[in-house]
């Protein structure tokens, strides 16, 4: 295994809902590159396991419950003539869905449907660089799916 640097990485973000939700079907969609990017959290399976202990024994009991696939931070310098970036603040007042692509340094890309949660504008002090904060909420309700990874 090697390691390598996240400067290189890439989101970009569409409007359309992809044919099939697999790799055919995101790569044939348009995007648009936001912009300006530091920060991109982290997403992924995360699972719920729900507890139960008996009074009696007191030892727990556990089953797996739900899957998420989470809600990516992602930080932004910015730039209110940006593509990607306005794409995302409209997103955030939309009640639709957005696809959305991830690709990394190394090449592995990340497709995946969500909601942009938020957009909100951070001006800092008087050496801060003025930013945006948003996020994505990852709907995994869209063709049963949650992240389709195709790694280099």
């Amino acid at each position: 295994m090697s390691l390598f640097k996240s400067a290189g990485s890439t989101l970009h973000i569409s409007a359309a809902t992809p044919g099939s939700f697999n790799q055919a079907g995101y790569v044939a969609l348009s995007y648009t590159k936001v912009g300006q990017i530091e920060s991109i959290g982290d997403f992924g399976n995360e699972r719920e396991i729900n507890k139960f202990i008996p009074l009696d024994t007191g030892i727990a009991m556990k089953v797996v419950g739900s899957s998420d696939a989470g809600a990516p931070d992602i930080v932004v310098a910015l730039d209110t003539d940006d593509a990607g970036q306005i794409m995302m603040k409209a997103a955030s007042k939309s009640d639709n869905a957005y696809s959305f692509k991830v690709t990394s340094k190394q090449g592995d890309i990340y497709y995946f449907q969500g909601y942009v949660k938020k957009w909100k504008v951070q001006i800092g002090d008087g050496n801060a660089i003025t930013k945006a904060a948003t996020a994505i909420e990852i709907d995994s309700q869209q063709g049963g799916t949650d992240v389709i990874e195709v790694l280099a």
